[in-house]
């Protein structure tokens, strides 16, 4: 809805070519001035002074804490030394061609393929990769995924998806809290997602699509496809990695799924509500013009 706004007062051009940290920007810009501005209509100068602190607090928060966050989300070893999968000389020639420094690679002992990026700059950005990845994806497959990851990290992408991750993961956070404390209060004996749950997943969402651009995806795939020099090579890429999550899915917050390069959730319950990425269809047809493969 709003961008068919936008759309009608035409400004149809910013909204599309808005890049990830731009967006991020400006959400939180405009998030603390109605901090501002609330404080001051409740309270007056003194509420002005609060909202002021209250901003600054929780800017800080979410900037240094969304990065550790996923740290310690998905804990895993890092990749240096002995390196059976040519990972780091990979990682380090498309940091060259790029103008990067090469970010980390984590190893998580996870066997479905899959991989993600963190981090709120290039010094401290971290690629996780999962063993599956590896042993059950091609080299030149395994070299697409790295270089989509890369392209995150080098428009810092990486610092808006932590962003949007922080906010969606405190708010549900506080809804699985309160539906715990409902759920012991009455009694419940098989508690599942409850009424907080519900009703504030569709928020938490909405918060990952106002801090990131659907389109850094389509940008990243791009590329992937160019690193590979076949754009084919992506398109199975996604395909694969697609299917896989679907025969073997892994258990994730929701507030991180847009993280993945391909979008690890059911479409069932409150999942749906976090597939805020182009679905894999759209990026296939996108790469090659046509879907199936």
């Amino acid at each position: 809805m709003l961008r068919n706004i936008l759309t009608r007062i035409g400004v149809r051009t910013i909204v599309v070519k808005m890049n990830n940290p731009t967006k991020t920007f400006l959400f939180l810009s405009v998030f603390s001035t109605l901090t501002l501005f609330i404080g001051y209509m409740i309270y007056g100068r003194q509420g002005l002074l609060t909202g002021f602190a209250l901003a600054i607090s929780l800017n800080f928060f979410i900037y240094f804490y969304s990065e550790h966050r996923l740290r310690e989300i998905f804990k895993g070893k890092e990749i240096e030394g002995a390196d059976p999968w040519d990972i780091l000389k990979i990682v380090k020639e498309l940091a060259y061609k790029m103008k990067i420094p090469p970010p980390q690679i984590i190893m998580i002992p996870l066997m479905t393929p899959t991989a993600f990026s963190v981090g709120r700059n290039w010094d401290s950005a971290q690629i996780i990769v999962s063993k599956g990845l590896v042993e059950s994806m091609t080299k030149k497959e395994v070299v697409s995924v790295l270089a989509h990851e890369m392209a995150h990290i080098r428009k810092l992408d990486t610092l808006s998806f932590g962003v949007g991750s922080a906010l969606a993961g405190a708010c549900m956070s506080w809804a699985h809290g309160m539906d715990r404390t409902y759920q012991w209060i009455a009694r419940v004996k098989n508690p599942g997602p409850g009424l907080f749950t519900s009703i504030v997943a569709p928020l938490a969402a909405l918060l990952v699509k106002l801090t990131v651009n659907p389109n850094s995806e389509y940008e990243a795939d791009k590329f992937a496809a160019d690193a590979v020099g076949d754009p084919e090579i992506f398109a199975e890429s996604l395909w694969k990695l697609q299917s896989y999550a679907a025969t073997r899915p892994i258990r994730i917050p929701l507030s991180t799924a847009h993280l993945f390069v391909v979008n690890p959730l059911t479409t069932r319950g409150t999942n749906r509500y976090f597939h805020t990425q182009p679905s894999v269809e759209s990026r296939i047809e996108k790469l090659i013009g046509r879907y199936p493969l």
